[in-house]
């Protein structure tokens, strides 16, 4: 039915009919049918899609080429790192993860993207709500930035508006780190 003219398949239907091949007919008949794409359909789903067959075939070496070309592409995105940590994992090359894990912190820098746009719109005289400020504020204690979280709570809890309430997590975090200079107390060591 797809093979008829007047039916046009999107990118999208391209990447879920890679998936399906490579699931019934193997890895190689999925890259052959990758091979045959019109450029046109050469879309990131279509690269995330053999990405995902070779994870599923755990075939590390053609995987990490996949992913080396879809880099020089510009194609890399969290989905494309979550299948190549999910590879190493499977494969139990735990070191890997990390590295990976650590080179996606560093592309993406989501966090400091995010306190620019924060930034940008206080410039602009817009207030941001406290669930923006603590939002930021989970965004740096997930990348082990502390400091910057501890700022973010602050802000958070100067700018509050009942009946937002933030979780106790964090404020206890933010007050574990602060224990010195906010209750007189010296910080513990080790």
């Amino acid at each position: 039915m797809t093979d008829r003219r007047h039916l046009h398949l999107s990118a999208g239907d391209a990447a879920y009919r890679l998936d399906l091949i490579s699931k019934v007919h193997g890895l190689e008949k999925a890259v052959e049918y990758f091979g045959m794409l019109p450029k046109q359909l050469r879309k990131p789903q279509c690269y995330g899609s053999l990405l995902k067959c070779y994870v599923e075939a755990k075939a590390v070496d053609k995987d990490e080429e996949h992913f080396a070309k879809m880099q020089e592409m510009g194609m890399k995105s969290s989905y494309a790192y979550t299948s190549m940590m999910k590879l190493y994992l499977q494969t139990g090359q735990l070191e890997r993860v990390h590295a990976m894990f650590q080179d996606m912190e560093e592309r993406d820098g989501l966090v400091e993207k995010a306190v620019a746009l924060v930034d940008d719109a206080i410039k602009k005289g817009r207030t941001p709500y406290a669930n923006t400020w603590y939002k930021l504020a989970g965004g740096f204690f997930k990348t082990g930035e502390v400091p910057k979280a501890v700022d973010m709570t602050r802000e958070a809890l100067d700018s509050v508006t009942p009946p937002w309430k933030p979780y106790l997590t964090n404020v206890l975090t933010s007050l574990e780190h602060c224990r010195g200079p906010i209750l007189g107390y010296p910080k513990r060591r080790g």
